[in-house]
């Protein structure tokens, strides 16, 4: 028997008896059911009340005393934390047409500047010269300024893939994700969509994902989602917002948002992947079942287990889809759409504006000191209307695109995903540099392209060139799959 067989090797149920760790009141005597999960009580969910933190301990000891008998983890969720609320219950590509973001650029940085010295009345300039302004003076004087005057509304870095932890909050995995935490939403989900949708790549605790680029992962009626109070308190006014979030269970935490997260998990019935010790004490044995259970999982789904989407880093272990998103150049097109514009609104000042001069702080400083704080706000504004209504129009012909997909052009994208992920490396060798070219340059336009219709035309010259080096026995005619 090999050592992944021993690892996946169901164990003989057992009776477990865990002791609840004592909380730091002895006074605290809830007289929780044996055996039983207990739920939170209240409108908003106090992860440092010592009621709540009773009753965590003891609906982990009670999901610990179930993993142990069962010799498996038994439920699995999807968690994401995200600033920017799904729209329609779907978890869609971050992309031109899908999100627009508040950008700082250098001449924001500049602009800002300019702007509170004026506000604050500080004049610094004498003969042409910039005087320099003391760093308290000067840090007086942008408080009393919008941090992101000056913004420019671009989209985000493109990302064909949608990531998730499971069972797992955010914040416990470090360095790994690399990402901020805090955000306005997390959403808890079954992982059965994730499972079911054919698109999945890899799965771990720390970093589960899957391709969204060409079809949104459905979000489940049943999921929940968790607001901090104070953001929940700053999120309330919008009606448009509130009706979504009044579709899905809402819990508003306080308090520690890792503990919120562990306290929902353990109330719905789901193991956390790791808890502090002043929580629960997870023993090798339990230690051991966590880790084959989610290995498990992957073999039974046939995915990929705990490999990174960036190839470039670890080609053998690294899954392809972060080497085509660095390809992608929406985000530069904005960015100089935004110059050419600049260009045409100040012809006389036309030679300042370049995609380098707009993020650099010393060039950014002479646009402003050329033009003056009031012009460039002014036009800094419509160019952000203008870039809104265009995203307005480009997000509702993406959405009905992306959403209307036949079952034919559903199941000819997967058979396609499949295909690249059998035959395509990152380190392959090729008859040719431009034959490389060629193959890469259509699978960037398969996951990147807008409409499903395009994707699918890239599809077909992907299986020109990668249809022969499947086996017999697994080659599809792509044309019969578009029928």
């Amino acid at each position: 028997m090999g050592l992944f067989d021993k690892i996946l090797k169901k164990k003989e149920p057992e009776v477990v008896k865990v002791v609840i760790p004592p909380t730091n009141r002895s006074d605290i005597n809830l007289n929780l059911p044996d055996g039983e999960l207990v739920p939170f009580e209240g409108e908003v969910l106090n992860t440092s009340s010592l009621e709540n933190i009773a009753i965590f301990k003891h609906n982990l000891a009670t999901l610990i005393a179930r993993t142990k008998a069962a010799g498996k983890v038994e439920k699995f969720m999807l968690i994401r934390e995200d600033d920017y609320f799904p729209e329609n219950w779907k978890w869609r590509a971050s992309c031109s047409s899908t999100i627009m973001e508040e950008y700082v650029l250098g001449l924001s940085i500049a602009l800002r500047k300019a702007y509170a010295l004026e506000k604050a009345g500080i004049n610094n300039k004498m003969n042409g010269l910039e005087i320099p302004v003391d760093p308290k003076t000067m840090a007086k004087a942008l408080s009393s300024v919008d941090v992101k005057t000056g913004f420019v509304y671009m989209p985000p870095y493109f990302r064909s893939t949608k990531h998730f932890t499971i069972n797992t909050p955010l914040e416990v995995t470090g360095s790994y994700n690399s990402v901020s935490t805090n955000r306005n939403f997390i959403i808890i989900d079954s992982v059965d969509n994730f499972l079911n949708s054919g698109y999945g790549y890899s799965v771990a605790y720390y970093d589960a994902y899957l391709d969204v680029s060409h079809e949104g992962l459905d979000i489940s009626p049943e999921a929940v989602v968790l607001i901090e109070k104070s953001r929940f308190e700053k999120l309330k006014d919008n009606e448009e917002l509130m009706r979504m979030l009044s579709q899905r269970k809402l819990v508003i935490y306080e308090g520690d948002e890792t503990i919120a997260i562990n306290m929902l998990l353990a109330q719905m019935g789901t193991l956390p992947s790791q808890v502090g010790n002043l929580y629960a004490e997870y023993d090798d044995n339990l230690k051991q079942i966590i880790d084959s259970s989610i290995m498990d999982l992957a073999y039974r789904n046939n995915l990929l287990y705990n490999q990174s989407h960036a190839a470039y880093i670890n080609p053998e272990n690294g899954h392809f889809s972060s080497h085509f998103d660095d390809y992608n150049n929406d985000h530069i097109a904005f960015l100089n759409e935004f110059v050419v514009f600049m260009q045409t609104k100040f012809p006389q000042h036309k030679d300042l504006f370049t995609v380098s001069s707009v993020n650099d702080s010393s060039s950014a400083e002479v646009i402003v000191n050329s033009i003056g704080t009031e012009a460039l706000l002014e036009a800094i504004s419509e160019y952000n209307q203008k870039a809104l209504q265009e995203f307005k129009q480009r997000k509702e012909a993406y959405i009905r695109n992306h959403d209307k997909i036949s079952f034919e052009s559903h199941n000819a994208i997967l058979q396609t995903i499949h295909l690249i992920s059998e035959t395509y490396s990152i380190d392959m060798e090729f008859d040719s540099p431009e034959k490389k070219m060629v193959l890469e340059e259509t699978i960037r336009r398969f996951y990147q392209l807008p409409t499903i219709e395009e994707q699918l035309e890239a599809a077909k010259v992907i299986w020109d060139i990668l249809g022969p080096k499947l086996d017999d026995t697994t080659k599809l005619d792509i044309d019969t799959l578009m029928v």
